[in-house]
Formats: C-alpha cells, sequence, structure tokens
C-alpha cells in the first residue's frame, strides 16, 4: 500500500507550512486514553517506590535528618546521570570542572587551547581524580528518568506494557 502526499504552496501572505518526514504518519488503530494514562501512573509509581526504597534503606543506618537529604542528593542526582556521565567520562567541552575554572578566572574561551605549564598538569590531574570519583558516585545514583513515561501519554503514543512498563520500570 503506498500513500502520496501532495503539499501545494498557497498564496496566503507570510504563513508558510513546514512538512517533515517524520510529522506524517499513518495510524494504524486508536485506542482509548485512560489505559495509557493508567500505565504513565505506574511509572510515577515506580519513581515513589524508588524513593521509598532509597529512604528507608538509608534511615536504617543513619538518622532521619541525614536520611532525608540524602535521599533527595540521590534522587536529584538521578536527574542528570546523562550530564554527569559526559562530566565522568571527560566528553565536556571546556575540560573539567578545575580546567573551567581556569578559563573562567583568565577569560579563555572554550575553543582555545590552555598553554602547557605545570598549573595546567596539577589542574588537567584534578580533572581526572574528579572523575574518577565521579564514576564511582554514578554507581550509587539511580537512574531516574526511565520512570519518566510522560512523553508517551502527552504525544499520545501507547506505552508499551512487557517493554517498557515491566521490564524498565517494575523489574528494577
Amino acid at each position: 500500500m503506498r500513500v502520496f502526499v501532495s503539499v501545494d504552496l498557497v498564496d496566503s501572505g507570510a504563513q508558510m507550512l513546514g512538512v517533515a518526514r517524520r510529522d506524517l504518519y499513518v495510524l494504524a488503530d486508536e485506542k482509548q486514553f485512560w489505559p495509557n494514562f493508567l500505565k504513565g501512573v505506574a511509572g510515577m509509581w515506580c519513581a515513589h517506590m524508588l524513593v521509598l526504597g532509597i529512604a528507608v534503606a538509608l534511615s536504617t543506618y543513619l538518622s532521619g535528618m541525614i536520611a532525608w537529604p540524602a535521599t533527595m542528593f540521590l534522587f536529584g542526582f538521578g536527574m542528570f546521570t546523562e550530564y554527569l556521565q559526559k562530566l565522568a567520562e571527560n566528553r565536556m567541552e571546556g575540560g573539567g570542572p578545575a580546567e573551567a575554572f581556569l578559563r573562567v578566572t583568565t577569560g579563555k574561551v572554550m575553543a582555545a587551547e590552555l598553554e602547557r605549564g605545570p598549573a595546567t598538569s596539577v589542574l588537567r590531574g584534578a580533572d581526572v581524580a574528579f572523575s574518577w570519583g565521579l564514576r564511582r558516585l554514578l554507581n550509587l545514583i539511580p537512574d531516574v528518568n526511565r520512570f519518566d513515561l510522560y512523553t508517551y501519554v502527552a504525544n499520545g503514543f501507547d506505552i508499551p506494557v512487557w517493554n517498557v512498563l515491566i521490564i524498565d520500570n517494575l523489574i528494577p
């Protein structure tokens, strides 16, 4: 089966129509909204259970005044795991935090090469030590973004039960 789409340019003043390949798709079947909404709620429930599990685990060893900020720290940093992963692997433009501090204080742009010297070597060594410690910390931080199923619900796409809901959310 082939579908041909013709977009004609109609002289309507300043308004133009933009069409891309991904803007058009064929809808095989339209399902009801509420089952997909409940699947999204189940993903939020998994995120809440993750917070509860971290809080209970930390509260067995720490006091409540320490366990609560530690839980919020782990959950909050779990939202930025992609950025932290790039920082830990030294894939950030402009170097690590120490090299970026040197660039900010000396007014160097990120594209400029730093002059070689003992200060630059020490700062790059500090960035290597920082990235090593950050890689160890990333082992403790949970991936919170896997529980965000709002993009499926907001865009009207059905959340796959087995692959996304069970394997990616309920099992972890």
